[in-house]
Formats: C-alpha cells, sequence, structure tokens
C-alpha cells in the first residue's frame, strides 16, 4: 500500500491502472455528499420556481380582509370610528370569534395605545358586555404608551412582548396611532421609510404576524392618507373609515393579493355595561354590520310612502316578484300625497324622486321587476 506518492508509485508497488481510477472516483463522490450536507451561505434569500409553488398559499388574519404577515392601515378623519373598528377587529381575533361571518383562527395580539388607554377601558367592556364574553379569554397585550418608532423602541417593544407572549403566536401588532408613534415628521420620506424599518424589524421577529396602522388621513378625502407617500407603498392593505352620522362605512382602497372588498357598513351601537358592581353603569359604542347603506334624507321619507302604497295597492300573485309589491306609478301616487320628493316645480319634484329611487335601489331596500317595486325586508 503506497501511503504517499503519485500515479507512477501507484503502479511501481502494483497497484493496478483500474483501482487507482476506482478510488479517485469514490474520493470526488464523497468530497460531493459532504457539500451537499454543508450548503453555502448565501447573502440573500434565494429560490427556485419549484421551491417557490411549494410555498403555502397566501393565509389570512381575518379571512378576506386582512392577510397574515402583511403590512396594513386603518385611516380615517378624526372620530370616524377608525380605533373602534381596529379594536372590533382584534378583539375579534384576540377571542377567536368570526368576525361578521369571516374565518379568525384565535392568537396573540399586541396593541400599542400610543394615544393613552383611558378611552380603550369604555370601548373594551362595552364590547365584552355586548357579545357576552370574558376578558380573561382574550389573548391580548395592551401597550399603555407609545412605542417610538426607532431602532431603540422596536427592541423595547420585541422584548417587552417576548417576555409576556409564553410562547403564544402573535397575529398582528397595532400601532395606534402611527402619528403618536413616529418619532420624526410623518411628511419626510426619509423619516416615514425609517419608521418603517421599524415596524418591519418588530413584525420580522415574530413569524407570520401582521402590522396594523392607525393613521389619519390628509386633507383629501379620498385614497390619501396624510404624510409621505412611502407609507401608502409599503402597505399591503389599505382600510378606510368614514363616518356617517351614526354609521361607519369601510372602504378598502388596496388589497396586494387579492381582490378588494366591496364596501361595509356599521351601525355605531351604544352598549351599556357596568364592569364592577359597585361602579356606575356607563356605555360605549360598538360595530355592528349592517346588510346596506344608511337611509338619508328624502330618500327616508319616500320609503315610508312605499309603506302607504302598498296597503292601498299592494299585490302578491304577480309572477317574478318574491311577496307584495305594487306599481311604480302607484307608489309615486303615495309619495306626491305626503310630499315626499319635496315642494317646487314638478322638475325639482321628479328629480327628488329620481334620486331618492336611486338611492333605495343601491342600498337594497327596495326592488323592482317589470314596473313594480317591493321592499327589501333584511
Amino acid at each position: 500500500l503506497v501511503l504517499k506518492g503519485d500515479a507512477h508509485d501507484w503502479l511501481e508497488a502494483g497497484g493496478t491502472r483500474q483501482q487507482l481510477i476506482e478510488l479517485s472516483d469514490a474520493a470526488l463522490e464523497a468530497t460531493h455528499d459532504e457539500l451537499e450536507l454543508q450548503p453555502v451561505a448565501l447573502p440573500l434569500r434565494a429560490l427556485s420556481l419549484s421551491q417557490l409553488l411549494e410555498r403555502p398559499a397566501a393565509s389570512w388574519c381575518i379571512d378576506g380582509v386582512l392577510p397574515r404577515a402583511c403590512t396594513a392601515a386603518i385611516w380615517g378623519a378624526p372620530g370616524s370610528f377608525k380605533t373602534f373598528l381596529a379594536l372590533d377587529m382584534m378583539l375579534h381575533i384576540a377571542h377567536g370569534r368570526e368576525w361578521n361571518g369571516r374565518d379568525v383562527e384565535q392568537a396573540l395580539v399586541v396593541y400599542v395605545a400610543g394615544e393613552g388607554v383611558g378611552g380603550l377601558r369604555k370601548r373594551v367592556a362595552a364590547w365584552h358586555s355586548h357579545y357576552k364574553l370574558q376578558v380573561a379569554d382574550a389573548q391580548f397585550i395592551l401597550i399603555e404608551e407609545a412605542v417610538p418608532l426607532d431602532g431603540g423602541g422596536a427592541e423595547a417593544l420585541v422584548e417587552t412582548v417576548e417576555a409576556l407572549r409564553d410562547g403564544r403566536h402573535v397575529e398582528a401588532i397595532v400601532y395606534d396611532t402611527l402619528a403618536r408613534c413616529m418619532t420624526g415628521d410623518e411628511n419626510s420620506t426619509a423619516d416615514m421609510s425609517a419608521a418603517i424599518r421599524a415596524v418591519d424589524q418588530v413584525r420580522l421577529n415574530f413569524e407570520a404576524s401582521s402590522t396594523i396602522l392607525v393613521h389619519h388621513q390628509g386633507k383629501s378625502e379620498g385614497k390619501a392618507l396624510r404624510g409621505s407617500s412611502a407609507l401608502h407603498g409599503a402597505l399591503d392593505t389599505s382600510l378606510q373609515v368614514r363616518k356617517h352620522d351614526t354609521h361607519a362605512e369601510v372602504l378598502q382602497h388596496k388589497q396586494k393579493d387579492a381582490e378588494e372588498l366591496q364596501p361595509i357598513w356599521f351601525e355605531m351601537r351604544r352598549v351599556e355595561f357596568q364592569v364592577h358592581c359597585l361602579d356606575d353603569i356607563s356605555n360605549s359604542l360598538v360595530p355592528a354590520l349592517v346588510p346596506n347603506a344608511p337611509i338619508k334624507g328624502g330618500a327616508s321619507k319616500l320609503l315610508e310612502s312605499l309603506d302607504a302604497a302598498l296597503i292601498s295597492w299592494g299585490r302578491d300573485d304577480f309572477a317574478g316578484v318574491n311577496g307584495i309589491s305594487c306599481l311604480l306609478e302607484e307608489w309615486r301616487e303615495a309619495a306626491d300625497s305626503v310630499a315626499a320628493c319635496g315642494g317646487g316645480t314638478p322638475d325639482s319634484q321628479q328629480k327628488a324622486w329620481r334620486r331618492g329611487l336611486d338611492q333605495l335601489q343601491k342600498s337594497g331596500a327596495v326592488a323592482l321587476h317589470a314596473g313594480r317595486v317591493r321592499k327589501v325586508t333584511a
């Protein structure tokens, strides 16, 4: 056996050419196996297309509304019920309760109350009273101060949550509001980008968690969040909340990996509660889903006149019409008798009639078929 030397020494010692080839092949195979067991570290994460397709499909914190592992904003004008909506969504997750018919899995929620916890006490108590649930059953951590959105603030939040989560999955981290947690100018692209990096730093510490930023809208009531456009670009989901008297309308302006939702309407219902038996009875608002937009102004009076028309001329024996109906002309006659379309000229009354009819149809309050109309009940 030759312990040291070249191919000539191997042959001189009595080894054969075939033996030398076999030894060489075995050495190469062993080296290849060793390399497979020790993958090379790459500076960037990379996937083949096969590995990409093996990834699980997108999942949801709230089915069809709030994706898992996303960055989302819930925003609107002051007093638009945006915090009520954010808290309602998070409490459903914390209890594992369906959110208005949409699937939810129970998991831990972290809520940064940047504007203080005074108002939240009443809202949380009213919510639990409304749904008849126990506060102790919620997986919820409330941070009762603003968290600076910089490297130090992110580290402090991660450390706090790690100490309290007890191994539970962190589903969502809410910053209410973004403005209270920002350390710079929200109109500065550089400062907003730094804040986004900080929330990402927190989110990436908790696998598959989502970030929800409660924020204000700009001067326009359109799709503009207040501050730098860098925020909108970083979002996967954007939900605007608009106040309509005692109702809230939720509009989705961005849904990165799914279809955008149709507008969702909530009635803000006043709920009484008593936390302790010695406390005074108090109250707060809780969002309750309603099927259609609220009926306002002249349309409300016009709908009342339909009741009178159905009493006078209603019939339930027309093919294709489900329930009691009357002719449109009969409804218009009833509307005119109570001035449901207002006063003024015949032209202005006709315009009021068309506006009211259009609103009632869009709201789903009435249905038309072959010149007949019926009232739609929930």
